[in-house]
């Protein structure tokens, strides 16, 4: 038999105009379909192809919005779509590695796999950004993302980076999976 359709719940009227809430269970949940639509779009742009696509002036614009955003910034779905598009075309930007990491759906092993391919041609990023690595937003990326950050840290930044970013980098042990007990 097939499962029965939620049916929406509807409460006693408020006042005598007969008005009453209807609570919606779905409301602030992810859409099935959508979620399966863009997996397929992400699929069919890990193709080959991907890598000859290049941004129009528009996107060019939304793109370097998106790049120059601070790290706190979540992006939207339309937003984290058009990092991965045109992915290829944003190598050359230091600073847009941290965004294109935070778009990769780590729970997919071929585009976590694909994610550290592209990695690895990255122009070099930035001390700042490579801090970015070891926060809050790549605590489910897999532990090459962190050893990234840690390898660009040791040949890019100066002792004086590393005491002006002391603090955050004593935070970041916290978001460490593992660590060696004494």
């Amino acid at each position: 038999a097939a499962p029965a359709a939620a049916q929406p719940v509807a409460l006693e009227p408020l006042d005598r105009t007969g008005l009453g809430l209807l609570c919606d269970g779905e409301v602030g949940r992810d859409s099935p379909a959508l979620a399966r639509h863009h997996r397929l779009a992400r699929s069919l742009l890990s193709a080959g192809f991907a890598r000859e696509l290049k941004p129009d002036s528009e996107e060019r614009r939304r793109l370097a919005t998106l790049v120059a955003l601070p790290p706190t910034t979540r992006l939207r779905d339309e937003e984290r779509e058009l990092v991965w598009k045109f992915r290829y075309a944003l190598t050359e930007q230091p600073r847009a590695l941290t965004k294109l990491l935070k778009c990769v759906d780590w729970s997919d092993p071929r585009e976590a796999a694909h994610a550290r391919q592209i990695a690895s041609q990255w122009a070099p990023a930035e001390v700042g950004d490579l801090l970015e690595l070891l926060g809050p937003s790549f605590v489910s990326a897999p532990a090459w993302v962190r050893q990234c950050a840690v390898d660009g840290l040791r040949l890019r930044a100066s002792d004086e980076q590393l005491v002006a970013y002391l603090l955050p980098l004593v935070q970041a042990v916290q978001y460490e999976a593992r660590l060696p007990l004494p």
